[in-house]
């Protein structure tokens, strides 16, 4: 009798460390989650600011491009420059 009650208390506290142990690790989980919830809206925030200044870059570019080419027509006509 005394054995089977000391098994028993022995799968009673061997279940209560598992449980506690998946308790952490959900805990843990929830926390990794909410980890990355929280930061993939500023990942994508920060993607969307890089494509941006992508685009002003290459527009920049081809701004610069037109008046690269435009602006030795535009004083030759003006100032009458060669």
């Amino acid at each position: 009798m005394v054995s089977k009650l000391d098994t028993l208390r022995a799968e009673t506290q061997n279940a209560n460390e598992k449980s506690a142990s998946a308790a952490t690790q959900a805990a843990v989980m929830l926390s990794l989650d909410l980890n990355l919830r929280s930061t993939a809206p500023k990942n994508h925030a920060e993607q969307i600011e890089l494509e941006v200044k992508t685009i002003e870059t290459r527009e920049a570019k081809e701004l610069s491009t037109i008046i690269q080419v435009t602006l030795p027509l535009f004083t030759t006509r003006v100032w009458g420059f060669c």
